[in-house]
């Protein structure tokens, strides 16, 4: 199979301790030639851990690679419109990190600087590659629960203070939890539903921790299709009581996930059939005898990612969350913080 061959520029965090194993062992139709970083030891020692068979100490080196035609961008925040900007003036094609800017003015920065150029922009969303997140995405547009009227995702982790940490500064991160967690559950909460948020109501706080960004997120959302959702996303509470909640109600039944919201394959998901005909006016409700768990061949999103955006290079098509996508994305996330500040629901344009 021909390959895409990509670069790296952020060869730390999630770039090393997720993305570039997973594509160096799992990805068929892209593979990484190149990495970068500002710390070029950090660098040259994934390499050497991964295979990559390159290393530069800076992105402008990296993008004058002639064999490179698209780059990966796991960088601080800050950082993801300057590159997507230098990306997209070399002719490479980005998938960067979510969220996919500062604010929502970058971003549509980004999303220009890539039009222009004529390259494909996309943003790293790769839960929606979790193989029974997209089972149960099939599940809900084929009618199975039937019509959607609330569902719920939920992302929590225990963060505290950590010196130079550029998730806890608005100058570097964006935001805090909101930004880094909730918006993986909003996310999925319109890709999985089909629908997008029309207007938002967030509770937005700095609860427990003493950095300025929040650590705590809940996100009511009215849906275009009516139906009503929750996204909520803490950085507060211990990593060893999550489940990481994903739920969707329906007319004819529900769909109960639970560890699925991860950067791994595992969880499970439950979906119980009820074609209630009448009102209960007991409102004893009884187990429903249709129930089953959703089976499907575990996948690591990240190569399934990453070979998703090369096929659409190869064939002509858009990354599975595409420029527009991640720009709606920035204005959902926007629209929380004004509905915070401001104490009340706010549209999302």
């Amino acid at each position: 199979m021909k390959q895409v061959k990509w670069g790296v520029i952020g060869a730390g965090g999630i770039a090393t301790r997720r993305t570039i194993p997973g594509v160096m062992e799992h990805a068929k139709a892209g593979t990484f030639v190149a990495l970068m970083d500002v710390r070029r030891d950090a660098a040259e020692d994934a390499a050497k851990r991964f295979g990559v068979p390159r290393v530069y100490g800076t992105a402008e080196e990296l993008l004058a690679d002639p064999e490179i035609q698209a780059v990966y961008i796991a960088t601080p925040v800050h950082l993801h419109l300057s590159y997507i900007q230098a990306a997209a003036n070399a002719g490479k094609h980005a998938l960067c990190e979510k969220p996919l800017a500062l604010n929502v003015a970058e971003a549509e920065q980004a999303v220009e600087a890539s039009k222009k150029a004529g390259t494909l922009l996309g943003c790293a969303f790769m839960m929606r590659f979790h193989q029974l997140n997209a089972a149960a995405r099939d599940l809900i547009g084929r009618g199975g629960i039937g019509r959607i009227t609330a569902g719920r995702a939920q992302l929590v982790c225990w963060y505290p203070p950590i010196e130079g940490a550029w998730r806890q500064a608005w100058k570097t991160g964006g935001g805090g939890a909101l930004y880094d967690l909730t918006s993986h559950c909003i996310d999925l909460l319109e890709f999985i539903s089909g629908s997008r948020a029309r207007s938002v109501s967030a509770m937005i706080q700095t609860l427990v921790h003493p950095y300025e960004v929040d650590d705590a997120s809940t996100v009511i959302m009215k849906m275009e299709s009516g139906a009503q959702m929750i996204a909520d996303g803490f950085f507060c509470v211990p990593d060893a009581a999550s489940r990481s909640f994903l739920e969707f109600y329906g007319t004819e039944g529900a769909l109960f996930g639970q560890g699925t919201l991860s950067q791994v394959s595992g969880g499970k998901v439950e979906v119980v059939i009820s074609n209630q005909a009448s009102y209960n006016a007991q409102q004893d409700a009884q187990p429903s005898d249709r129930s089953y768990e959703l089976q499907a061949d575990p996948v690591n999103m990240y190569a399934a990612e990453i070979d998703q955006f090369s096929k659409a290079i190869l064939e002509g098509g858009q990354p599975s969350c595409d420029a527009e996508e991640s720009l709606w994305n920035m204005k959902v996330l926007e629209a929380c913080y004004r509905s915070a500040r401001e104490k009340r629901e706010i549209e999302v344009r």
